[in-house]
């Protein structure tokens, strides 16, 4: 795909109107923005299109970025889009054996595959269109050509989303096509949604704006884009009718009335035509009427488990926690040996607190007693107060508990972006690091070509955790539904696609113990601790902990093993990391991914071994 935008247009636009292609893009990115919000299963879609929109930016100036951002019109949808997801994450669903077809009361619908048959309609189908289970999409009252078309859109989006999953890939999994009734040549709009998780993946999902509206339907269009009842009226009936001459007849209007409504609708959905108008209109539709519009209740910032949860060899554990001061809870978990030299696992902001069974195991052979402090907002520890400084809390916390184990120094193991953390830690409480070991653990990225090297999902969530962070809410929250909806080995291969190793890790009983019982502290099936993620990530971003790496690598030895398929730092970021950060001792690990600590866990405790012995033998040389 290409990048629309030059930079001499992106200065141009920050004053002028939107190109042709800049507004397609726009219409594209707003398109599937909405569609996450509705669906968070989708949220594959955004991902190319997104990084089209954002990547000439992150080499300009952050204000004439913004002003870029601005005229494209994503900002400005923020809040819209949570409170279309909240509402989405919030209607109760229908049990999980209900075929997805069905959960559509009022909307017609049915599924499809490429053998143009009917497999599932709903009610609303049958009365609308007289669609029913093992009908050829040829019999449908729609014209011949129009059906000969929605049967080549169905095997295109079957073929795209096959070849798609076998090259590790997302593709588009959304259509919307035109079709006119035979007995009156009523204009109908056919959204075609590929099933993800229908096995094989062989099924469209269809939408016809065919519908009847509901008092909730009005609502949901004049809460989401603020349309007057008049123009929420316009809007229903463009499903029905399709022309402006029509829709005033019907109405009783004059055309050039209508046709102010219609000016007035565009400018506030934001929409480029009728098309995208009637695209992002069934998207909200099959959201307001779904099943059971009772309101579950939020399923962030509940209490997260208080068990952490065994598998086939991993052994069951119970949460521990200290009190803070400030009446917050922090918990921690503990394995190894209870009176071994202490190690803390900092875990990251996806939950490892738990080893894979046999490291846990070995840690308590060799001696290493394993404490995984629990992170404010994770599992059951309290949140912080909104505003808060989350990188000198986490730290001061971390010093808490060591003081509360009466622990005066530890080797940390750090995964990800948890550096931050332990280097605040080492600024705030200088002496308390014996020494870093890190799995997958990342430095301060400097540079855009650092981003751009990254794998499509992590360019995506990190790059706009740097770039447009006013975003980054909305999309922890939808990714975190999908991996909900996807199931967390589902979740890595479709996030992780980039590194076999990754991949192959999710297909692993013992490894995915492990995986998944940790990442209940961020992710259960009643809870969600995606504002937190979110908050972390943006602190990743802000540069604030940039100062305090210097004074630890200068203070105690780092080592960081990455993986040769780390999708967040290939080799020539590593290169250049080594450049600005010539005290870390950076050890390439072949067939290793972002799950380094489950996928080579005993280079991981050698190499601590390593680090531990080294630092006692400078002790007794120092005594």
């Amino acid at each position: 795909m290409k990048h629309f935008l030059s930079e001499d247009e992106a200065e141009a636009e920050t004053g002028g109107s939107l190109t042709e292609e800049l507004a397609s893009l726009q219409t594209e990115v707003l398109d599937r923005l909405y569609g996450t919000a509705v669906d968070p299963d989708t949220l594959g879609d955004l991902v190319e299109h997104w990084e089209t929109l954002v990547r000439p930016n992150r080499r300009r100036p952050s204000h004439i970025r913004q002003a870029v951002l601005e005229r494209a019109g994503v900002i400005r949808h923020v809040a819209r889009l949570e409170q279309v997801l909240e509402r989405t994450l919030t209607v109760r669903s229908a049990p999980p054996d209900q075929d997805k077809v069905l959960r559509l009361r009022r909307t017609p619908a049915f599924s499809t595959d490429g053998t143009g048959v009917i497999h599932s309609a709903n009610d609303a189908a049958r009365s609308t269109i007289g669609a029913v289970a093992g009908m050829a999409l040829t019999a449908l009252p729609f014209h011949p050509e129009d059906m000969a078309r929605l049967a080549a859109e169905v095997r295109d989006l079957i073929s795209d989303g096959a070849e798609a999953r076998e090259r590790h890939e997302d593709a588009a999994s959304t259509r919307l096509i035109r079709a006119r009734r035979c007995r009156d040549d009523r204009l109908v709009f056919l959204h075609l949604r590929l099933m993800e998780d229908a096995q094989p993946l062989r099924q469209v999902l269809v939408l016809s704006s065919d519908m009847s509206w509901s008092d909730q339907a009005y609502k949901l269009l004049t809460d989401a884009f603020g349309l007057t009842p008049a123009e929420a009226d316009v809007v229903a009936s463009l499903t029905e009718c399709g022309s402006v001459k029509d829709i005033a007849a019907r109405r009783g209007r004059s055309v050039e009335t209508v046709r102010s409504q219609m000016k007035s609708i565009l400018a506030k959905t934001e929409a480029r035509n009728q098309s995208d108008l009637m695209r992002l209109t069934i998207s909200l539709s099959d959201l307001a009427l779904l099943p059971g519009s009772e309101a579950m209740p939020s399923r962030q910032d509940t209490v997260g488990p208080r068990i952490s949860r065994g598998g086939q060899q991993l052994i069951a554990r119970r949460y521990h926690s200290i009190a803070r001061p400030d009446g917050r809870i922090v918990d921690y978990l503990e394995f190894g040996d209870p009176d071994g030299r202490p190690v803390i696992n900092t875990g990251s902001n996806f939950g490892y607190c738990r080893w894979a069974a046999q490291a846990e195991e070995k840690a308590g052979d060799l001696g290493m007693r394993v404490i995984s402090p629990i992170r404010a907002g994770f599992g059951g520890s309290t949140p912080l107060p909104q505003g808060a400084d989350r990188l000198s809390a986490v730290a001061e916390d971390y010093a808490a508990l060591m003081d509360h184990l009466q622990i005066a120094q530890a080797h940390f193991v750090v995964v990800d972006a948890d550096l931050m953390f332990v280097a605040r830690l080492n600024t705030l409480f200088p002496g308390r690091i014996a020494g870093v070991l890190g799995c997958a653990m990342a430095l301060p990225f400097s540079k855009a070509a650092q981003f751009d090297r990254m794998g499509p999902w992590h360019r995506f969530i990190l790059g706009t955790s740097r770039y447009v962070p006013q975003m980054l809410p909305f999309l922890a929250r939808a990714g975190f539904a999908m991996a909900r909806s996807l199931g967390k080995p589902g979740f890595i291969r479709k996030v992780y696609a980039g590194s076999p190793a990754d991949c192959a890790l999710s297909r692993d009983p013992l490894a995915m113990e492990a995986v998944e019982s940790g990442t209940d502290v961020v992710l259960t099936a009643d809870f969600d601790a995606s504002r937190h993620y979110a908050t972390e990530m943006l602190t990743v971003h802000a540069h604030g902990w940039a100062e305090d790496v210097p004074r630890l690598l200068d203070a105690v030895p780092v080592i960081d093993l990455v993986g040769t398929e780390d999708q967040s730092m290939p080799p020539e970021t590593v290169r250049e990391l080594t450049e600005a950060y010539p005290q870390v001792s950076f050890r390439s690990v072949d067939r290793a991914g972002n799950f380094l600590i489950f996928q080579k866990w005993p280079l991981m405790l050698a190499t601590l071994e390593e680090m531990m012995t080294e630092a006692a033998a400078k002790t007794e040389v120092g005594t």
